[in-house]
């Protein structure tokens, strides 16, 4: 398990957002079929469902990035992703699985997406 830092708060805010967490996932599985009444997504199914789109550009909360992961910790899971700021500036970060991804490998035309790729590795210090 990997423990990241967490700014203090009041418990009962979250409490919220893990009820919150649970009816988004919930209601995401049920859109799908996926979920039978009572079934609840695991960190495992997680890792699971993302793992072929690590070391890929993903759209997350509308800007391109690159997915490195998913880690947990005490109260919440998260995408761990590189963002490209300027030539060779990235920023590494934790982003709440709340809000999902879009991948884009696969969905975009090959030579396009070849193409996103070839620009990431020319402005960014992470490589994909």
């Amino acid at each position: 398990m990997v423990r990241v830092a967490t700014a203090p708060g009041p418990r009962n805010g979250v409490r919220v957002f893990r009820r919150f967490r649970e009816i988004h996932y919930n209601r995401v599985d049920h859109l799908h079929g996926q979920a039978n009444k009572g079934d609840r997504l695991t960190f495992e199914q997680l890792q699971r469902e993302t793992e072929p789109h690590i070391n890929t550009l993903v759209v997350m909360n509308f800007k391109v990035v690159l997915l490195l992961g998913v880690v947990e910790d005490d109260e919440d899971w998260y995408y761990k992703v590189c963002e490209n700021l300027s030539m060779g500036n990235d920023r590494h970060y934790l982003a709440s699985c709340v809000m999902g991804f879009i991948y884009l490998k696969g969905r975009i035309a090959t030579d396009e997406y070849d193409r996103m790729v070839h620009i990431w590795n020319l402005n960014s210090a992470t490589q994909i």
